[in-house]
Formats: structure tokens, sequence, C-alpha cells
């Protein structure tokens, strides 16, 4: 990841979308403000992205930001389509 703050300054407009807790810590300590996690108890992932559709504007950009071990590119290959069904622009 490049930490360079002129580069991560650019997407800091977006919506990231990140896997759990530690993951919003993170980014929070960068700057970061519209950051959510799909970590949510008892709800399913398809429930939380219409959560979080919810709390945000169809012409705000995201970017999903999973680990890239094998279950982060297996949510992401899940959270993507549904993000774009609901109509919205995705910043990969």
């Amino acid at each position: 990841m490049n930490l360079n703050p002129e580069y991560l300054e650019k997407y800091k407009s977006n919506v990231i979308i990140v896997e759990g807790k530690k993951d919003i810590s993170s980014l929070t300590a960068l700057g970061f403000e519209k950051v959510h996690s799909l970590n949510k108890t008892l709800v399913s992932l398809r429930e939380r992205i219409e959560q979080i559709s919810l709390q945000i504007s169809k012409n705000e950009k995201i970017s999903i930001l999973t680990d890239l071990d094998k279950k982060g590119n297996q949510i992401y290959s899940k959270i993507k389509p549904i993000f774009q069904e609901l109509g919205f622009t995705l910043d990969s």
C-alpha cells in the first residue's frame, strides 16, 4: 500500500468498505472518515451492504478494501456485484 499522503488524499472522499473493526481504526488514523465495516453479527453480507447503502449517497465512489487472502478475495467477489446492482460506482 502506498502511504504517500498525496496518493492517499485522492481516496479520502471515497466511501471505504472494510472487513472489520481494526481496519476502521487503521484507516481513521490515516484521516479517512467514511469507513464502513462489513462485520456485523447476525447480518448477512447482503443485508449489511443494504444497511451501508442507506447511509451513503449514490454519487459517492466506493472503494472495497478486503484482505489479500482467500477469504478477502471471496468477500470482494461477493460484495462488488451487490454494490453495482444497487447503482454505486466502485473505485478499484
